[in-house]
């Protein structure tokens, strides 16, 4: 159990951690269909993988974006403070 409350920060880096999981797994997916369907032609197997694997990543990347842009990003990468005198 979290005894935390999850941050907007959070949400996101798990969003996107299952879209490249997602990714990863359909692609495993796509190329164990090509092998239990007895394809045998390795170079038009190759060529439906690779189409079919681009295809889930891009759809995968799509979703991504989507969930990107339900967010306000800031960066926290750099912090400059300046000193202020009044004259």
């Amino acid at each position: 159990m979290r005894n935390r409350k999850e941050t907007p920060k959070d949400r996101l880096i798990s969003d996107v951690e299952k879209r490249i999981r997602t990714t990863m797994v359909g692609a495993v997916a796509i190329i164990e269909d090509a092998l239990q369907n007895g394809q045998t032609d390795l170079e038009i197997v190759f060529e439906r993988l690779r189409e079919a694997i681009f295809d889930k990543g891009n759809e995968q990347m799509r979703f991504a974006k989507n969930d990107l842009a339900k967010y306000r990003v800031e960066s926290d990468r750099f912090h400059l403070e300046l000193p202020f005198r009044r004259t």
